[in-house]
């Protein structure tokens, strides 16, 4: 369902189609709603990454700001869970200087 996601994404970024990356967003929500954290770190960090990709160009197309709001909120978790998993998938990137300055920011 990731893949259906980023392929709604990219069509409607290249098509300049709204209801498109709507259904993107809605994809991605879906795939975070039925995928754990804890047993998935990869795969929601990927999906908080490309859920904050999309949110931007939704909300610059709108007058509120609750999607650029919420873009922020899922690059933050992204960052945080990629470290974790970073940490978790390979035990010797932490001792990695750029793991260490990411994780401290």
């Amino acid at each position: 369902m990731q893949n259906l996601g980023s392929a709604l994404k990219d069509q409607g970024m290249h098509s300049n189609n709204s209801p498109l990356l709507a259904a993107a967003v809605d994809t991605y929500r879906e795939v975070l709603r039925s995928t754990s954290r804890d047993s998935e770190p990869l795969l929601w960090a990927a999906t908080q990454r490309d859920l904050g990709l999309t949110l931007p160009t939704i909300g610059n197309r709108e007058t509120g700001s609750e999607h650029l709001i919420e873009a922020v909120t899922a690059f933050r978790t992204f960052r945080e869970t990629s470290i974790a998993s970073c940490r978790c998938a390979l035990p010797d990137c932490r001792s990695s200087r750029a793991v260490n300055a990411i994780a401290s920011r």
